[in-house]
């Protein structure tokens, strides 16, 4: 599997604007519904499903190192819903666990994503999204 190393919040979404050949920021008008919802100074929202402060050297195992219980949730399938029914299309990378600190996102996922939202019609905006398990970055970008 080929992986890319991207950064989350202006970083990530001046990658994936360029891969996503976007044509401006869009507006996100939404909530997504988790515990923890940010919003950083670009537009991005910074979302948590965790409500706790998470060990910094977590790895987001089924099995939640805080509440000694399974963890039954994954923040980007939650994302890719609430997206979906909020009317975005949604673009939702998956941060897997490269090296101690160090994410990364599969290129298949970032090319397959850059396909299929490459005949949304124009005017279209996708909410794209890198996220793990239990924290995300989330931005708008207008299509075509």
């Amino acid at each position: 599997m080929e992986l890319v190393v991207i950064g989350g919040g202006h970083v990530g979404t001046y990658h994936a604007r360029q891969l996503l050949k976007a044509r401006r920021r869009g507006d996100f008008d939404g909530v997504v519904t988790v515990p923890y919802e940010h919003p950083g100074l670009s537009g991005e929202l910074y979302l948590s499903a965790a409500a706790w402060r998470c060990p910094a050297t977590c790895i987001e195992p089924a099995h939640c190192p805080v509440l000694h219980a399974p963890r039954d949730w994954d923040l980007a399938d939650i994302i890719e819903e609430r997206a979906a029914s909020l009317g975005y299309l949604p673009a939702v990378f998956r941060c897997l666990h490269f090296a101690g600190g160090v994410g990364a996102v599969a290129v298949g996922d970032m090319l397959a994503a850059r396909d299929r939202l490459a005949s949304a019609p124009a005017g279209g905006v996708a909410l794209v999204a890198l996220s793990s398990r239990c924290h995300a970055a989330v931005g708008a970008l207008g299509l075509g």
